[in-house]
């Protein structure tokens, strides 16, 4: 191996090596919740919205009116790295998308109205 290819070979490792590296930190590609991850839990059918920081106290209520938008959220905890925000980011825009398709356009809103309603209650 001559040394014109050695040096084509380390750069082309190099190039991939720092395209991973900003992949993980931009997009979280290797966190439990990235884009990724997003479009497999939509082939399985599995809808939810992922989370982080301190719960509050209606945790319980938001699943309870999620059911009726065909989706559960995902709670985890207070202390994440940048690199998984990132790839949460990714994944709940996957998960808000698919849920557009099935729930029709402004489901959000109503989806925060049954919430204060069930505060209410």
């Amino acid at each position: 191996m001559n040394k014109t290819v050695k040096v084509k070979y380390l750069l082309f490792f190099g190039i991939v090596l720092i395209g991973l590296v900003l992949g993980h930190y931009q997009y979280g590609i290797f966190t439990k919740y990235n884009f990724l991850t997003g479009q497999i839990d939509k082939l399985n059918n599995k809808y939810q919205l992922v989370v982080y920081g301190e719960t509050a106290s209606d945790d319980m209520i938001l699943n309870i009116a999620a059911r009726d938008f065909k989706f559960q959220y995902k709670f985890i905890g207070c202390i994440i790295s940048t690199p998984a925000i990132h790839g949460i980011e990714c994944y709940n825009n996957v998960m808000k998308n698919q849920l557009t398709k099935i729930n029709g356009k402004g489901w959000e809103e109503k989806f925060m109205l049954e919430v204060e309603k069930l505060k209410e209650q």
